[in-house]
């Protein structure tokens, strides 16, 4: 494409979705309230895994591994001959704690000559996409998003965004959460409510979308629908996108957050308000 603003909505060309075993348990000491708890993560920690450089798992927290595996299994089978018009738009609402909580515990015990001097990159939420675009050579825009319950809205809005401004061609949105440490868990609320199954906290998503112009497929947008139902969970919204895109593609709305939805193109405009 030439960059060339355009409208009409995105077609999705790939998506991988990354999500532990239902019977894939990691336990967590809270320190809060002084009982373990069960979550549903990786029981191999995604930092050793094949896709992640001994160099980099070291140096990344969990959530970043994971970014990097899910973009990895996704690119290959869409290789771009200009990585200045390829995007990335990455959600992550929780930060690297599984790295920076060991780390803060270091500075405390130990002092500070004691702890990783990658603290800061390995913790921040915007890490993922730093690691993304640099070990794949990805130049196009990229942003980050933070977010909780509008947070897959807002990620995929800033996608389509750059894609009808004419800044990229494609742009892969990721969505990668990891939650396996004792201090992240008390956003979840694991001490008031657990439940059962133990809840999801690990996974990631990615999906490679395009404007529709540009392919057959079905178009879909983000839409302003006025949802607002209080499940806010990204993770989760996540985790349904992905097996919503496996099981019947741009068939039905998919609510991602707090007012946004992914639904089938009717013709109009790219986005319409509830």
């Amino acid at each position: 494409m030439s960059g060339a603003p355009t409208a009409g909505g995105l077609a999705v060309l790939g998506h991988v979705t990354l999500l532990p075993g239902a019977d894939e348990v990691v336990p967590i000491g809270c320190k809060h309230c002084g009982v373990d708890h069960a979550v549903r993560a990786f029981a191999d920690d995604p930092r050793y895994d094949a896709e992640v450089p001994r160099t980099l798992g070291r140096r990344i927290d969990r959530f970043s591994a994971l970014a990097v595996t899910v973009v990895s299994r996704l690119v290959r089978s869409f290789p771009t001959e200009d990585p200045e018009r390829l995007g990335v738009f990455v959600l992550n609402s929780s930060a690297g704690w599984a790295y920076g909580e060991e780390q803060l515990e270091t500075l405390v015990t130990r002092g500070v000559r004691s702890m990783q001097p990658y603290q800061a990159t390995a913790w921040f939420p915007a890490a993922a996409q730093g690691e993304v675009t640099i070990r794949y050579g990805i130049l196009g825009e990229a942003k980050s998003v933070a977010g909780y319950s509008g947070g897959l809205g807002q990620v995929w809005w800033a996608a389509q965004d750059a894609i009808e401004a004419g800044a990229v061609d494609r742009a892969v949105v990721v969505v990668a959460e990891s939650r396996v440490s004792s201090f992240s868990m008390l956003a979840s609320s694991p001490c008031r409510d657990i439940g059962e199954p133990p809840v999801l906290a690990e996974g990631a998503v990615a999906v490679l979308i395009e404007a529709a112009v540009a392919h057959t497929g079905s178009p879909l947008s983000v839409v302003w629908r006025g949802l607002h139902d209080g499940a806010g969970d990204p993770l989760a919204r996540a985790s349904h996108l992905g097996c919503a895109l496996d099981d019947s593609p741009h068939s039905c709305p998919i609510e991602l957050g707090d007012g946004y939805a992914l639904v089938p193109m009717s013709g109009g405009s790219a986005r319409e308000a509830a």
